[in-house]
């Protein structure tokens, strides 16, 4: 999880992204990254390419994750998306595997659906 450390004017210092990728150039490192929550606008997560000196490593805890949208992945391998309502654990190392799908997490939380229904699985962030 990372951050910009000067962000511009009109983006929100405290937006956290997801590393997808880290490429060491001979004179430089550039990082692809997905902003953490989704804009409900936004049809497909952007991926964007930045220098990896532009970024700060974040440490969270997964209660800083209340208030994303998110999907997840419930116990019968079904998926909801919504706003997280709780997780399970505060603190928590972060496991991340990238899919060709997205990336799946180990973190255990529980999501309102747009109708206000429930659901309960592991994070997963739709590539």
């Amino acid at each position: 999880m990372v951050r910009f450390h000067s962000p511009y004017i009109d983006e929100d210092p405290n937006q956290l992204y997801v590393t997808l990728e880290v490429v060491d150039y001979d004179d430089y490192i550039v990082v692809d990254i997905i902003p953490l929550n989704l804009d409900n606008r936004l049809f497909f997560r952007p991926i964007n390419t930045v220098k990896y000196e532009d970024l700060e490593v974040v440490a969270i805890g997964t209660e800083d994750l209340i208030g994303y949208y998110v999907s997840v992945t419930k116990p019968d391998g079904s998926q909801s998306f919504g706003k997280i309502k709780s997780v399970q654990e505060l603190k928590i190392f972060a496991d991340l595997d990238i899919t060709s799908e997205g990336v799946e997490t180990n973190i255990w939380a529980t999501i309102l659906d747009i109708r206000g229904k429930e659901h309960s699985g592991y994070v997963f962030l739709k590539l």
